[in-house]
């Protein structure tokens, strides 16, 4: 079947009305699908089934890859005053991620609803030039840099049936399989150099422009060279 890109950002349309297994679809999800910090990197195979019971029943797996923290732009400042001052930093470099997945199936639009629910996975996520980074106190002498990204996931996920041949899950080829990589939650890493030296480093997730937060997890903390 021919694979078509898939950006979030579009409209993601595709109904429900040819899945007539989309009840009993929701009722797997919770069996099927890992905890958050459980990554996979290939789908489940050989698992048993009935296909007396299970032979009209489509449900979907899904599991996050990987993750890593793609690092945007930073921003520093240094109090040369000598009183503690209130100081907001601001973003320099505007950037726009977007979820992008390779489909061969129809049912995008029910796959993107677990990635957000249970991974954080979100359509969009941006920093604009000028958003603020901030504030924070700043002592005498002190400097203090921001390193601004969002964290990313990557993801698999299929819809299954139950081969009357075999009595196991396999993919349903109509509904097809994804696997693509998109944005969580935004992140600052905090860097401070005291007058005398002394560093330390925070790292905070962010909400997003419209108020929602992704994950809201820890995340990765150090950059793994993905683009």
């Amino acid at each position: 079947m021919r694979k078509k890109l898939i950006v979030a950002a579009c409209s993601l349309a595709v109904g429900l009305s040819a899945m007539g297994g989309g009840s009993a679809m929701a009722a797997q999800t919770q069996k099927l699908t890992p905890d958050q910090d459980e990554h996979r990197s290939t789908f489940v195979e050989g698992e048993r089934c009935n296909p007396a019971t299970d032979g009209k029943r489509h449900p979907w797996e899904q599991w996050i890859v990987d993750e890593w923290d793609r690092y945007n732009g930073t921003t520093s400042f240094t109090n040369t005053t000598d009183r503690e001052i209130t100081y907001s930093l601001e973003v320099t470099e505007g950037v726009n991620e977007s979820v992008k997945a390779m489909s061969s199936g129809n049912t995008w639009d029910v796959f993107f609803r677990g990635l957000k629910n249970r991974y954080g996975v979100v359509e969009t996520s941006e920093w604009s030039v000028g958003d603020k980074l901030g504030p924070i106190k700043v002592k005498p002498g002190e400097t203090v840099r921001a390193d601004y990204g969002v964290h990313m996931k990557e993801f698999i996920g299929r819809v299954r049936t139950c081969d009357k041949k075999t009595s196991t899950w396999r993919t349903e080829p109509y509904f097809g399989k994804y696997h693509g990589k998109g944005p969580s939650t935004r992140f600052v890493v905090w860097h401070r150099t005291t007058a005398e030296g002394d560093y330390t480093q925070n790292y905070m997730p962010v909400n997003d422009s419209w108020g929602k937060g992704g994950d809201g997890g820890s995340g990765s903390q150090t950059i793994n060279g993905k683009a």
